[in-house]
């Protein structure tokens, strides 16, 4: 704590080289605890130094996290300003190309045009130009032409030939259609922002900003036609999301003639005389405001920001007087601890010094060596008492479970060990050492403990008879036998490790197996056997051997290379996505075979294909997204676990898995087919699977695709609702069929029925007729 705060105000002040300068003083107070007087004085003037620079570090850093906080917000204001100018000018653009393309302008002038005429080829071409336009913008959510010769309006999905009927497909929030009309397409302004309202936009509720032009560009105050843009207004709150102006603070954009057209509240101060950058003043509500201001050359917009000045005080003080309370009480705390510490630390050296002493007290100015050598004599008599007794040495059991749990031991800590524990492990620098590891295969199965036992009993009995003392037992967690042995002579110990095999699982009641690391270990080099006995461990175990003797110079003999090629790898993982659980088991199969039942691999090769199995692993759970990755292989078993648990519910067949499959797909396509937004993505997520592994699915076990099944279902669906729903339009079947669009509706139906939805309502109609005749 005291290094964070002195690193943190390195920049601000100095009081961090007063922390540092009180740690070290009091770290290195007197050990037998005695307090001086210059210590507690020095330490209360640095406590009040640290104190004094951390206010004033405080002041000073609120001051540039209040120039910080205006630079941003003028930032934010620029940035939204740059990018709302190129919309606005893209709009621009687009509404130059519109009012110059001729099939626009003949819509414009066009008058009202009779039913059945040819002349509504004219609002076609006219209304084709639009769709694109939407597409290129993404601040544009619609566009309206208005034709005052005709009094027609279209947009990119409809042509309006009675705005006060068709009303209600773009109604204006609190607008009537003539208030609407009144408004937007009879007014002679040009060229013009209209404030934020909500607006319908393709049936949907949305915050818009209408954006006007004049037709013709030469003469807008003919007024023969209008182009209205909606524009996203949620897009424009989003830009200005990242100000920084608290909780009552405000922004807002205004139009030319200072008209509000979009805010976030009542804006409470004049920003009608206001010129580009930044102004403290006092609103009309009497609150303090810190305002920033940008204007646009290309809009005509202006943009406003104003962040309460309490808000901007309340924003940091927060922060920082907790921060600064959190140091000083940490600071005065850690001092406290620090002191009773040393009070405490006192009194138990006194009391040491009393139970070391057998009454003789030891003088004041012990020296710490003393009592070091005292203590340390004191631990040597009670392991050569424990030693005397029979018991094992706290430090020897110790030691050997650090080595066969594989925890890192330096050559120099294992002298230093052996140098402790020389009663309990009398192993000469002259002597081969190896481990040995006992494996139970059935030792699940036993319905008591007591054979097991008993088991432990003999091989403590076997080992004590055939190596004499010179050998070390220890059962681990695992309920695995561990035995450490050492001889003068390596050929002797390697005799004696056989006969105690052969002894042993003539006496114990399970099928075991006995794992030997190499016979030539010293104890500089002791802490690599472990390591040799698992991994002799494992291939017995891979290799499903029972009652089996095998050393680790076994396996470092054979010199085949494991089988794991690139085409297993891919049918392994191919097999997997499909859930194609028998192939995955013959896959599996085969790879366990060929490694440990034909070529026997050695431990390196071993490790190889364990390692190359799991970035296997890793590869599949990437394609399919899975977060809870494997643990790394060390058993064969540990393979075919996670692949075969890949597969799904392993007791149906793979038809069965199919036809349920297929069935869901189906199903959720039945369920879904009236919603425009749905894709083969939508469906991927609902069902977890990938959009690859669908479209396949579907591909080579139902011979279509995901478009064309659904293509086929919806048209099959409203060509029932053709003559089953009678009072709906032609636009409100496709609409309940997932068409968003009512053309592409017609052009599915004629191109599969060879019959326009009219012409196909018609010929049933008739029929119907004729045979009620």
């Amino acid at each position: 704590m005291f290094f964070f705060i002195a690193t943190f105000y390195h920049e601000t002040s100095v009081h961090h080289k007063f922390l540092c300068y009180t740690v070290f003083m009091l770290v290195n107070i007197r050990k037998n605890g005695v307090l001086a007087r210059k210590p507690i004085i020095t330490l209360s003037i640095v406590i009040a130094i640290c104190i004094s620079s951390l206010i004033v570090s405080q002041s000073w850093f609120l001051r540039q996290m209040q120039n910080y906080v205006l630079e941003k917000n003028m930032t934010v204001l620029e940035l939204t300003q740059t990018i709302v100018d190129s919309y606005i000018v893209q709009t621009q653009k687009l509404a130059q190309l519109l009012l110059l393309n001729k099939n626009m302008t003949r819509f414009i002038y066009q008058g009202k045009i009779s039913e059945g005429s040819s002349e509504i080829q004219t609002i076609i071409d006219a209304q084709a130009q639009l769709p694109a336009t939407r597409s290129v913008n993404p601040m544009l959510e619609e566009v309206y032409v208005y034709s005052r010769f005709s009094g027609y309006l279209m947009n990119s999905r409809n042509a309006i030939f009675d705005i006060d009927r068709m009303y209600a497909l773009i109604e204006f929030q609190d607008m009537n259609s003539g208030q609407w009309q009144s408004k937007y397409l009879r007014s002679g302004g040009t060229d013009s922002f209209h404030p934020t309202v909500i607006a319908t936009v393709d049936g949907q509720k949305k915050r818009i900003i209408p954006y006007i032009q004049s037709f013709p560009l030469s003469n807008p105050l003919e007024n023969a036609g209008k182009l209205m843009f909606l524009l996203n207004a949620d897009l424009l709150e989003e830009l200005l999301s990242g100000l920084e102006i608290g909780n009552r603070g405000r922004y807002c954009i205004t139009d030319s003639d200072n008209t509000i057209i979009i805010s976030n509240g009542d804006i409470m101060w004049n920003y009608t005389d206001m010129s580009d950058g930044q102004y403290d003043i006092i609103g009309h509500d009497g609150v303090r405001y810190l305002i920033s201001i940008v204007s646009s050359a290309e809009s005509r917009l202006r943009f406003f920001s104003a962040l309460p000045y309490k808000e901007l005080q309340a924003t940091q003080i927060p922060v920082w007087g907790i921060f600064s309370l959190s140091a000083i009480i940490a600071l005065i705390i850690c001092c406290c601890i620090i002191l009773v510490s040393a009070y405490t630390h006192q009194k138990n050296w006194s009391r040491l010094k009393a139970m070391l002493s057998d009454g003789q007290t030891f003088p004041n100015n012990v020296t710490y060596e003393k009592v070091y050598e005292t203590i340390k004599s004191i631990t040597e008599q009670q392991a050569e008492n424990e030693a005397h007794g029979g018991k094992i040495p706290f430090m020897t059991e110790t030691f050997f479970r650090r080595l066969i749990h594989g925890k890192n031991i330096t050559p120099e800590e294992v002298n230093d060990m052996m140098e402790r524990t020389g009663q309990g492990f009398p192993i000469g620098s002259d002597m081969v050492v190896a481990m040995a590891k006992i494996i139970w295969h059935n030792v699940y199965e036993a319905s008591s403990l007591d054979d097991l036992d008993f088991s432990r009993i003999v091989a403590a009995k076997e080992a004590e008879r055939i190596f004499n003392k010179n050998y070390y037992l220890y059962m681990d967690l695992e309920l695995n036998i561990w035995l450490l042995l050492w001889d003068e002579n390596r050929n002797l110990l390697n005799k004696n490790i056989t006969a105690f095999w052969l002894a042993f699982k003539k006496i114990t009641p399970y099928e075991t197996s006995i794992s030997i690391s190499h016979v030539n270990h010293t104890v500089s080099t002791m802490q690599g056997a472990p390591h040799e006995c698992n991994l002799t461990a494992h291939s017995i175990i891979n290799e499903n051997l029972r009652n089996t003797i095998r050393r680790y110079s076994d396996l470092t003999e054979r010199g085949d290379s494991a089988f794991f090629d690139k085409e297993s790898e891919q049918a392994l993982i191919s097999n997997c996505m499909k859930q194609d659980e028998y192939a995955v088991r013959i896959l599996l199969q085969k790879i366990h075979d060929t490694n440990f039942m034909q070529r026997k691999l050695p431990p390196d090769q071993i490790l190889l294909l364990f390692k190359a199995l799991y970035n296997t692993a890793l590869m599949y759970c990437q394609k399919v997204n899975i977060t809870s990755l494997p643990r790394h292989f060390t058993l064969f078993s540990e393979v075919s676990e996670f692949f075969l648990s890949l597969t799904g519910d392993a007791f149906r067949s793979k038809p069965d898995r199919e036809k349920e499959m297929i069935s869901s797909i189906t199903s959720y396509i039945h369920e879904h087919f009236h919603d425009p937004d749905l894709t083969l993505v939508t469906m991927s997520v609902a069902f977890k699977q990938r959009e690859n592994y669908l479209y396949y699915f579907m591909k080579t076990r139902m011979d279509t695709s995901f478009s064309q099944y659904l293509e086929e279902y919806r048209l099959k669906q409203a060509k029932e609702k053709l003559f089953t729903d009678s009072e709906k339009n032609i636009n409100e079947i496709a609409f309940s069929c997932g068409y968003a669009n009512p053309q592409t509706f017609r052009r599915a139906f004629t191109k599969r029925f060879g019959l326009l939805p009219s012409n196909y309502r018609m010929g049933f109609i008739t029929d119907a007729q004729n045979n009620e005749s």
